[in-house]
């Protein structure tokens, strides 16, 4: 059991501390922290008076009061070291609201006192004190108790007792003592000090808390408003984009005699099939932009854990289209088999519809989805001799390391796999040989654990 509303908590249990653990331990705390645009901004500036209601705690106030538990064999010293055996005589007052307030001293009222507070003027210095009244100060500072006396059927609630010898519960039979009086005043002060504690944790959130994210919303919204001049005054009509995505040639195999062919005959009139390839720059160009993308996403990952691998596609695609010098025609597209691809007459008129590039994207739940979406999946895709592709694996839980380590291992265990090395965005490029075609695959890990 605890012992409330005594000098111990109004020096070691300030409300107001408590109170302000709760709103920084709250999502609106960490919501606020997290704003970096005037648009989250206005989101959180018309949700948080909802977010206060949620988080706000219901204040406390005592309600009907009745007989507890009598608790025996306790003792009560007396003179020259003897004790003489006692009762505890417990009174329950009920708890409406949130109980654990009640723990804390309600500091905003400094003209307050502890139940306690006369007693040990009255008492003096520890030290000096007998044993006798050591235990007379001891009942007055351990007079109230938060808890139940007897946790086997007692009710939570506000509890106090009067300790009586067997001559003191006679002097209440014959109507010589009134503990009825010593218990109502007591009730009457314990009152007063709830009602402090529910006044300061209504002030709190219906005026302080409020005025307090006002304020912040106000100044955040400035500096919001000031750094998007300075990014506006330092916008440029020829800002860096990305080139359009290029090909690269693949140099023809140098031509063999065969069988039917005689020995120095001219060989002029012999065609060897155009072979293109996503040039290995542009390549690297895609990464990069993917990677600054997924570090964006990951910002947010209460805003993107929700969505499913169709609808991160799309933020992808607009946002690889849009980082083009040339933004006037998508490049990067959408199909039902693949998530997003390049085709060559994308990029060079005349040239076949071989798909130069694939991004393939998959929630990386376990090794069996992300092993099938190289093969058969992408590799199904292939119509090309050389094709730059992403895998975008998607984690939504906590953990990170080690499931995205796994995964990786069991890429390393498709058929075709010939190794791996760090690319230029920082995530791995497996190699794989498939049926002639080769295969440069970017491994692109992006974190999106869920809202804890």
């Amino acid at each position: 059991m605890a012992y409330v509303l005594n000098s111990a908590r109004r020096r070691d249990s300030p409300l107001s501390q408590s109170l302000e653990r709760l709103l920084l331990d709250s999502p609106l705390a960490a919501r606020f922290d997290s704003i970096r645009s005037l648009e989250e901004l206005e989101d959180f500036d018309s949700a948080y008076p909802q977010a206060i209601v949620d988080m706000r705690p219901q204040s406390p106030s005592l309600g009907a009061q009745r007989q507890a538990s009598i608790r025996e064999g306790e003792w009560r010293p007396i003179s020259d070291g003897r004790s003489v055996s006692v009762a505890h005589h417990y009174v329950g007052v009920r708890i409406h609201g949130d109980h654990r307030l009640i723990q804390y001293w309600p500091d905003a009222y400094p003209d307050l006192e502890p139940v306690d507070a006369a007693a040990i003027a009255a008492a003096g210095d520890w030290a000096e004190l007998d044993e006798v009244e050591r235990h007379e100060l001891q009942l007055v500072q351990e007079s109230w108790h938060l808890g139940t006396p007897d946790s086997s059927f007692e009710e939570w609630g506000l509890y106090t007792y009067v300790e009586l010898t067997p001559e003191e519960e006679g002097q209440v039979a014959a109507n010589q003592l009134d503990v009825r009086s010593i218990i109502e005043t007591r009730i009457a002060e314990a009152r007063s000090i709830v009602d402090a504690i529910a006044a300061q944790t209504d002030r709190f959130f219906e005026v302080e808390l409020p005025k307090r994210l006002k304020d912040r919303i106000a100044h955040k919204r400035e500096r919001l408003t000031n750094r998007a001049a300075v990014s506006a005054s330092l916008r440029f009509d020829d800002e860096w984009k990305l080139p359009d995505p290029k090909l690269e040639p693949i140099p023809p195999p140098a031509p063999t005699a065969t069988s039917g062919t005689p020995s120095g005959a001219a060989s002029g009139r012999v065609k060897v099939a155009h072979r293109d390839r996503l040039d290995p720059a542009s390549f690297a160009d895609v990464q990069r932009v993917i990677r600054m993308w997924a570090n964006g996403v990951q910002s947010y990952p209460a805003t993107f854990n929700p969505l499913g691998e169709d609808r991160l596609s799309d933020h992808l695609a607009v946002t690889l289209n849009a980082s083009l010098a040339n933004a006037k025609r998508e490049v990067y597209r959408r199909s039902g088999k693949s998530d997003i691809f390049i085709q060559a007459d994308i990029l060079a008129e005349g040239k076949g519809p071989e798909k130069v590039f694939i991004c393939e994207a998959k929630i990386a739940s376990d090794d069996t989805v992300v092993a099938e979406a190289v093969d058969p999946q992408l590799f199904g895709y292939l119509n090309t001799h050389d094709t730059a592709a992403v895998l975008l694996l998607y984690f939504k839980q906590q953990d990170f390391d080690g499931p995205r380590d796994r995964r990786l291992a069991a890429l390393r265990k498709v058929k075709g796999y010939m190794k791996d090395e760090p690319g230029p965005s920082g995530w791995p490029i497996f190699e794989y040989e498939v049926e002639g075609r080769y295969v440069r695959l970017c491994v692109a890990s992006v974190h999106l654990p869920p809202k804890k």
